[in-house]
Formats: structure tokens, sequence, C-alpha cells
């Protein structure tokens, strides 16, 4: 995968800590990477919530940037 890159905007629900609902808004044109956002929102770690937030379900989107290139 050296020198692929691109990026992922990413579609979740977030609840008292924990995320559901993962899925793909915009595709960065390669599979692989779009699987690869979906682990990476679905598997990260996720703070409690502010007490003001608690038992409230969020909406949120975010992207996923990949720039990978062969330097280690």
């Amino acid at each position: 995968m050296a020198g692929v890159s691109g990026r992922t905007r990413v579609a979740f629900t977030y609840r008292d800590g924990a995320v559901s609902d993962v899925r793909v808004v915009v595709s960065s044109g390669v599979g692989q990477l779009d699987r690869a956002a979906l682990a990476a929102v679905h598997d990260a770690a996720y703070p409690k919530p502010a007490p003001e937030l608690a038992g409230k379900t969020l909406s949120k989107q975010l992207w996923v940037t990949f720039a990978l290139d062969d330097a280690q």
C-alpha cells in the first residue's frame, strides 16, 4: 500500500461512550482505505460523555485521512 493516500468521511452514532451504526458517507475511492476507516472509528476508545450528555444519542461525522509512504 506504499504511496496510497485518501480520505473517507465516516458517520456514526455515539451514546454513553460507545459508537454504533458506523458507515461510509464519502468513499476514498479505495475499498481497503474505506474498510480501515470504518474499523478505526469502530475500534477507537471513546470517553464517557459529560454529565449533561449522558443518555443522549449524538450523530457525528468525521474525516479519516490516510497518507502512507515508504518512510518508516
